[in-house]
C-alpha cells in the first residue's frame, strides 16, 4: 500500500511538473507571439508612412496629397467653406542642379519644405508632387488670408541662404470662390497663374482672376481689392 502511494506521488509531482512546464512553454510562445505581432504592425506602420510620404523632404507625395485634397473639397463644397490651392515652384531650381550638382538640389528641396512644414497647419495638406513643384491646400481660408499666407511663405523662403543667394519661390493661387467644376480644374487654375507669375518675372505671388485681368491685383472673395508687394 505504502509504495502504491509513492509511486502515485511521483507520478502526480511529474504530472504536476509537466503541467509547469507547459504553461511556461505556453506562456513564451504567447509572449513570442505578441512580440512578433507588435513588431508587424510596426513595420506595417513604417511601410504606410512610406507609401504615403516624398522620401526627400518628408511631405505628402503627390497621390496621397490628392486623395486628402479629394476629401476636403467634398467637404468643403457640400458644407460651404472655401478651399485656396497654392502651386509653388523654386525659383531657377536647374541651375542648383547644373552648377552645385543633384545632391546639392535635394538640400535646397529639404531646406524649402521646411519651410512649409514650420508655417502651415496641421490640417493644412503640404505636398511634393515632382521635381522642385510643392502644392498646399488650405482649407476653410479665405482669399486675403490664402494670399497673406503665400507671402509669408515667400518672404520666409528669402530668409534661406544658399551658395548662390536667397532663395526664391513663385506662388499661383486658386480656390473655389473661380469657380472650378472639380479638384483638377482648381488645380489648373493654380497653374495657371503659377505660370504667369513664372511667365513675368518669378519670385512673386499670383491669383487666378490676375491670369484673367492682367494688371489688375488680385480681389478678394467679397470682391474687395488685396494690397500686394510684387517684388
Amino acid at each position: 500500500m505504502g509504495e502504491t502511494l509513492a509511486g502515485w506521488n511521483r507520478q502526480t509531482v511529474l504530472i504536476v511538473l509537466l503541467s509547469l512546464s507547459l504553461d511556461v512553454v505556453i506562456v513564451a510562445l504567447a509572449l513570442r507571439v505578441r512580440n512578433l505581432f507588435r513588431n508587424v504592425q510596426a513595420r506595417k506602420r513604417e511601410l504606410e508612412v512610406l507609401a504615403a510620404t516624398d522620401s526627400l523632404t518628408g511631405l505628402d507625395n503627390r497621390r496621397i496629397a490628392m486623395e486628402r485634397a479629394a476629401i476636403e473639397w467634398e467637404r468643403s463644397r457640400r458644407c460651404g467653406g472655401n478651399l485656396a490651392c497654392l502651386l509653388i515652384d523654386i525659383d531657377h531650381f536647374k541651375i542648383f542642379n547644373d552648377r552645385l550638382g543633384h545632391r546639392y538640389g535635394d538640400l535646397i528641396l529639404q531646406e524649402f519644405a521646411s519651410v512649409l512644414k514650420k508655417h502651415t497647419r496641421k490640417m493644412d495638406i503640404v505636398g511634393c508632387i515632382g521635381g522642385e513643384e510643392f502644392v498646399v491646400f488650405l482649407a476653410g481660408t479665405s482669399r486675403p488670408d490664402a494670399w497673406a499666407f503665400a507671402e509669408k511663405i515667400r518672404s520666409k523662403t528669402a530668409e534661406v541662404t544658399t551658395k548662390l543667394g536667397p532663395l526664391h519661390i513663385s506662388i499661383g493661387i486658386a480656390d473655389l470662390g473661380h469657380e472650378p467644376e472639380s479638384l483638377n480644374q482648381l488645380l489648373d487654375f493654380a497653374d495657371k497663374a503659377l505660370y504667369w507669375a513664372k511667365e513675368h518675372g518669378r519670385n512673386r505671388t499670383v491669383s487666378y482672376e490676375m491670369v484673367e485681368n492682367p494688371g489688375a491685383p488680385p480681389a478678394g472673395s467679397d470682391g474687395s481689392r488685396i494690397t500686394t508687394s510684387m517684388s
